[in-house]
Parts: structure tokens; C-alpha cells; sequence
């Protein structure tokens, strides 16, 4: 160990040669390299090898396709329309066919004279009602 050279980063005076005129220290860690071996001041440090620009990530540039996802429908199909055939041909089945329940419109037509499609519209009305939007969006225009 020579104690007299000092670290250049943390005057430690604790140095152990790695190398020809080049040593570490014991407290920092730090590898240096001097002039002489008895010299106590260190060599000019070499120069930082040139750092290749990175690319910046400019989050207003494009849009983020997972920040806000939008929805993709099939058909549009609106809930105020299917509010007002429930209400006012909901004995017949019409708002089944509208939203897409084929089978469902062939048995209220087939027994709409038992008033029990009648009563169905008037509970699906409600729920229709109930429903919001998106809710709507979801079960229908998917």
C-alpha cells in the first residue's frame, strides 16, 4: 500500500497499485491513474467516449392506442328507438327484431294474442329505461 497518494475523488490516503501507475482506493473504491509512482498527483482523466444521442419519446406526437381505448361497433342501434317500439308495438315483438333477437320477435308475433308479449315489452321497457348508454352499447351494438 503507499500511503502517500491520495484518491482523486475522495482524498482517501489508502491506495493499492492495480496496475502500472494506476491504483484503487480503499474507501471509495475509485481506480486512478498517476504520472510516476511517487508522484501524488493524478493523471488528467481520459475523456468520456462520446454518447450517441438517444431517441426522445414525444408522448404528444402519436396517440397512445392504450391510454383510451375507443369501441368498435358493429351496428348503431339506438336506445330511444327502442324505447319507443317497446312502448308502442312491444304487444307485437317489433323491438326484438330491431335489436337483433330474431327468435324472440317470431314467438311474440306467433302469440301476441295472448297478451303475454304485451306484458314482456311492458318489462322490458323498464329495464331499457333503467339501462344506461353504455350499458345499452355493450349488450346491443357489440
Amino acid at each position: 500500500m503507499n500511503e502517500s497518494l491520495k484518491c482523486s475523488e475522495c482524498g482517501g490516503n489508502r491506495c493499492t497499485p492495480v496496475g502500472v501507475n494506476t491504483y484503487r482506493c480503499q474507501y471509495c473504491g475509485a481506480t486512478f491513474t498517476v504520472k510516476s509512482a511517487g508522484s501524488a498527483y493524478p493523471a488528467p482523466p481520459k475523456p468520456a467516449p462520446p454518447v450517441m444521442p438517444q431517441p426522445v419519446y414525444d408522448p404528444y406526437s402519436q396517440p397512445n392506442p392504450y391510454a383510451n381505448p375507443q369501441r368498435v361497433y358493429r351496428s348503431h342501434k339506438d336506445k330511444t328507438t327502442a324505447l319507443l317500439l317497446t312502448f308502442f308495438l312491444g304487444g307485437l315483438g317489433v323491438q326484438w327484431f330491431y335489436l337483433g333477437r330474431t327468435g324472440m320477435g317470431v314467438l311474440s308475433v306467433l302469440f301476441f294474442w295472448t297478451w303475454i308479449p304485451a306484458i314482456i315489452a311492458f318489462v322490458q321497457f323498464i329495464i331499457l329505461l333503467c339501462m344506461s348508454t353504455d350499458e345499452f352499447d355493450r349488450k346491443y351494438n357489440m
